[in-house]
């Protein structure tokens, strides 16, 4: 399999190996940054622009596994985020993040390069989720990242679809950090029983929190004073955004997490989530961008 996309896909700046838990992975460098996926959910795990941090966190204690999510990275949640809207026996976040994605193409100049992933149909996902589709990740490797997760739909019917790009980003001391960007914005909290709030001034942590902005399109940017940067997080194809943070006690019952690694992270998820879901007809797609900047 290595030696075939090598072969395949690989250039001077672009290599497959097999690395943790012998997941296949692919490193992509050039001129702005580099980057890696693992094949295994099509799981953006780095992204380093050049003379700069690492941009993207992943645990220590993570378990790399097939079968199992990868805790950290841009985790690809779909065609649902959170639990099935119907069915509770059903895979929370879909099925995609812990299933092998193909490679579907390799564009390369001197300061960028877009690396496209695909999962179509079959008879696993039919079970679970039952329509003809092709969902593409394509990850454009510059200054800035970005990915676009773009929905087909290749049925006769039509379906609707919700997910998550559900990045986790490095910071110094997540209860010395702010976000900016959401002030005003109306969130549902998922630790007060759903009920909706308005945002005060930005956002800080101080216990867990766990809670899906809505109807916002608006750009995030983390403020991180022990850094001495910040992260902007821009999107479209998206109303909601949630926010992220184990905290203590959540952070000692989560697999693959160590438990004071809440304080070292965050997370900003560009989302299709509650009411913002779409309907895609027969032969249509719909795409939903992040991008991410280290400022």
């Amino acid at each position: 399999m290595i030696e075939s996309l090598n072969k395949e896909f690989g250039t001077g700046n672009i290599s497959f190996y097999k690395g943790e838990g012998g997941l296949v992975f692919v490193k992509i460098s050039n001129e702005s940054a580099t980057a890696e996926v693992s094949l295994h959910g099509a799981h953006v795990t780095s992204f380093i622009p050049n003379g700069k941090r690492e941009t993207i966190w992943v645990s220590k204690e993570c378990i790399f596994k097939e079968g199992t999510a990868i805790r950290g990275g841009i985790p690809v949640c779909w065609p649902w985020f959170g639990a099935h809207p119907s069915d509770s026996s059903k895979p929370s976040h879909g099925f995609v993040r812990n299933r092998y994605w193909n490679v579907k193409s390799v564009k390369e100049s001197v300061k960028e390069t877009v690396i496209t992933f695909f999962l179509k149909d079959d008879d696993n996902t039919s079970a679970v989720w039952d329509y003809a589709f092709e969902v593409n990740l394509e990850v454009k490797i510059s200054d800035k990242l970005e990915v676009n997760l773009i929905s087909r739909n290749l049925d006769t019917k039509p379906f609707t679809v919700g997910g998550a790009l559900h990045t986790y980003f490095p910071v110094s001391e997540v209860s010395e950090i702010s976000i900016k960007g959401l002030e005003n914005v109306t969130y549902v909290d998922a630790l007060q029983d759903k009920k909706e709030i308005t945002q005060e001034g930005t956002i800080v942590f101080a216990e867990e929190v766990d809670r899906v902005y809505i109807n916002t399109p608006d750009t995030c940017e983390i403020i991180d004073p022990g850094f001495d940067n910040l992260i902007k997080v821009s999107k479209s194809g998206s109303q909601s955004t949630v926010i992220w943070n184990p905290w203590i006690e959540k952070a000692k019952r989560l697999p693959g997490y160590g438990d004071e690694e809440y304080h070292n992270m965050v997370c900003i998820e560009t989302t299709n989530a509650l009411k913002d879901i779409y309907d895609v007809q027969p032969g249509e797609s719909h795409t939903m961008t992040q991008v991410i900047e280290l400022v």
